[in-house]
């Protein structure tokens, strides 16, 4: 008895359905680090403007006590008669800068 074949061979083979899953898990993996930086980088953002409210909080004497912050100050005169005042912003837990300003007075 012969099988005969009438029309096209309809279907994907095993070996391009391999090279399919292949490729989107590429592609997958990609997306999945690029999102992952996008959120780290949120995160980085808003502690950063966390950190810069607490510094006007502090530098405009305006009390509220804040656990997640501390400031480091030091100051030197210019050559202008300015004093140079930088402020570096920590976070408490870790003691990493999370913001650094320069401010000048007379």
């Amino acid at each position: 008895m012969m099988i005969s074949q009438s029309g096209t061979n309809k279907g994907f083979t095993l070996l391009e359905v391999l090279v399919g899953i292949v490729i989107f898990s590429i592609a997958f993996t990609v997306l999945i680090k690029i999102q992952s930086e996008n959120i780290s980088g949120i995160y980085n953002s808003i502690k950063k403007t966390k950190a810069l409210n607490f510094f006007n909080e502090s530098y405009y004497n305006i009390k509220k006590e804040n656990p997640e912050f501390t400031i480091h100050q030091e100051s030197k005169d210019t050559v202008f008669g300015l004093k140079e005042i930088d402020y570096t912003v920590l976070d408490k837990k870790t003691g990493k800068p999370i913001l650094k300003l320069r401010v000048y007075e007379e």
